[in-house]
């Protein structure tokens, strides 16, 4: 909530600007570069270039967080979200 995030990603399924975090993990989306698996490398290139593979069905319009978070940070949010099943 600090940075943001829950403006446009919710953590219980229902529809944002940005998809939804619930359940994301393991899945495969597809995306402005093809078919995505979202793992941890995913989420990363996701949270510091967002805009390089763009889910379908949404905007690119999430900023960068290149510079602003920690790696320690963007870790947890990883761990974090792959725990919302």
């Amino acid at each position: 909530t600090a940075r943001g995030c829950n403006q446009c990603h919710s953590v219980d399924g229902s529809a944002k600007t940005g998809p939804t975090w619930k359940g994301i993990f393991g899945q495969t989306h597809d995306t402005s570069v093809g078919p995505t698996l979202v793992d941890e490398n995913y989420l990363r290139e996701s949270i510091v270039d967002p805009n390089d593979k763009v889910r379908s069905g949404y905007n690119a319009v999430m900023p960068s967080f290149k510079g602003q978070l920690k790696d320690e940070q963007i870790d947890g949010l990883i761990t974090f979200i792959k725990c919302l099943k």
